[in-house]
């Protein structure tokens, strides 16, 4: 956590899941963030790219 930003790496799971599984993720990560005070999550891929960005208004997943 930074201020009100949220940052989560990922591990190499992540590449096999499904759109709509990485949304679910997502949105599950934003709720609990939200809880700790935060306005923002940015998820990580291993190669260091935004994979995933959720707040109020939008909620986006990176496909390969």
């Amino acid at each position: 956590m930074s201020g009100e930003n949220f940052y989560s790496m990922l591990g190499p799971s992540w590449d096999s899941l499904p759109k709509e599984k990485r949304q679910e993720f997502l949105q599950k990560l934003y709720q609990y963030a939200s809880e700790k005070g935060c306005k923002q999550v940015s998820l990580i891929n291993k190669a260091g790219k935004i994979a995933g960005y959720a707040s109020a208004m939008r909620l986006d997943v990176t496909m390969p």
